[in-house]
């Protein structure tokens, strides 16, 4: 796929939210083009050097090396709601997430953070990357307010913690008007 159509589509898609029209399902990406999309092949191989069967060994990540990307940066852990269901609780969440999200998210429930059509598969693309044990990449705004909107590009990456899949990586690229032709940044707003 050609990266300038894409970033076209992520724009257009983006311009139907500022204009009110139906918000869009989350678009997953293929892979190795997100991440040149995202200019993020480096950190992706930083990660891969302490990953092991497709998934980042938590005793072997040190969060530090990546220190430019924590206010972008968010882990949550696997856990099953009262009801039963799926669901993922924020440990660690960068500042830019919680700006976008204008709240504190750290030690909430990622189903109880998103709202809107783009719910039920935001939770689904998150458990599928987790029983898969292989990252993902993903793209879509986030309404603000009915004034303003945020693109991003997420990057997510299974944790695995005592030999379990159990905990995720998610690093939010943000769209920025000043950040050259991808315009994806990790700085937010």
């Amino acid at each position: 796929m050609n990266f300038l159509v894409n970033l076209q589509s992520l724009r257009a898609s983006g311009q139907r939210r500022a204009a009110g029209l139906q918000a869009e399902q989350p678009r997953r990406l293929v892979f190795e083009e997100a991440l040149e999309l995202g200019s993020f092949g480096e950190v992706h191989r930083r990660l891969t050097a302490c990953s092991e069967r497709g998934a980042v060994v938590w005793e072997s990540f040190d969060i530090t090396e990546f220190g430019s990307y924590m206010p972008s940066m968010a882990t949550f852990d696997a856990l099953e709601s009262a009801e039963g269901a799926p669901d993922f609780v924020y440990r660690f969440c960068g500042e830019n997430i919680n700006r976008v999200a204008k709240r504190p998210l750290r030690g909430r429930l990622l189903s109880e953070v998103l709202t809107g059509p783009s719910r039920a598969a935001i939770l689904a693309e998150y458990r599928q990357t987790l029983a898969e044990a292989k990252p993902s990449a993903s793209t879509d705004t986030v309404d603000i307010s009915d004034m303003f909107w945020v693109r991003y590009l997420r990057f997510l990456y299974p944790v695995r913690r005592d030999g379990k899949v159990d905990r995720l990586l998610n690093f939010m690229l943000f769209a920025s008007r000043n950040d050259g032709e991808s315009g994806f940044a990790k700085s937010a707003l």
